[in-house]
């Protein structure tokens, strides 16, 4: 697995903070599911998302990808129920602050959030990954 940026083997895309290490990872986990995974200093925690809704996953990242030398404001992208929040900003100089958060119970109560830092030079690949992983619609 890359030191940084996402890497992907047959049915799981995982991105790696290039600051701590930490590691958001989405694996398939049924037909319309992923299985959603963060993992940092002291914490590892799942839960199982529906897939889709709107523009996917794939799209979402081309995006990002496409917009390499920086944006405005916060892109950000949901799963249908909203279990898993991904939201990202760009510093203007080359990071995105991705900010991932999981949603561990229908009521809500129980969330955990994190904060992985990617280099604009792993986009393209975080894109190509995306869309090996799950092609747009």
């Amino acid at each position: 697995m890359p030191r940084n940026g996402c890497a992907v083997n047959d049915a799981m895309l995982t991105m790696r903070c290039a600051a701590t290490g930490a590691t958001f990872s989405l694996e398939r986990d049924g037909p319309d599911n992923w299985r959603v995974t963060l993992r940092g200093a002291g914490l590892a925690a799942e839960a199982s998302v529906y897939a889709y809704r709107g523009e996917t996953i794939a799209e979402y990242c081309a995006g990002l990808a496409r917009d390499w030398r920086g944006f405005d404001g916060v892109r950000s992208w949901a799963s249908l129920e909203s279990e898993l929040e991904i939201d990202a900003a760009s510093d203007g100089v080359g990071h995105l602050a991705v900010t991932v958060r999981l949603i561990l119970d229908p009521q809500r109560q129980w969330r955990v959030e994190g904060v992985l830092v990617v280099e604009a030079g792993d986009l393209e690949r975080l894109r190509a990954e995306a869309a090996a992983f799950a092609p747009p619609a």
